[in-house]
């Protein structure tokens, strides 16, 4: 592996960089959304975080990331509209990822226990 890429919020980043530090992991590269790039990686995950941010946003990473993932893994979590966010529910979110990759597939996530509305979207198996 070449290397890592986290993508989150400044002070989400300063926390992994610092643990991920002491742990002897160097080989990672952090970025804030404004930061991201069209780059091709073998792999895209996310642990809810995606689907609890605002469309706008999700648009963006969906154009810039996913567009050039190799294979996905999304754990998708929708929640009742709270913040005044408004996130792409799950037909929008399916459309959109579908315009940049083939063979989405969508599994129901059973293991988390964090509610019957969340699933598992897949590409590039």
């Amino acid at each position: 592996i070449e290397h890592y890429a986290i993508i989150d919020l400044p002070e989400s980043l300063e926390l992994a960089r610092k643990h991920l530090s002491a742990l002897g992991l160097h080989h990672i590269r952090y970025f804030t959304p404004d930061e991201i790039k069209l780059e091709p990686s073998d792999l895209l995950i996310s642990y809810q975080g995606f689907t609890e941010s605002s469309a706008p946003l999700q648009k963006r990473y969906i154009r810039k990331l996913f567009a050039s993932a190799a294979r996905g893994y999304l754990l998708c979590h929708f929640f009742p509209k709270h913040f005044n966010l408004r996130s792409m529910q799950k037909k929008e979110l399916l459309q959109s990822i579908q315009t940049r990759q083939k063979e989405v597939m969508i599994h129901p996530e059973e293991q988390s226990g964090i509610g019957e509305k969340n699933y598992v979207l897949t590409w590039g198996q």
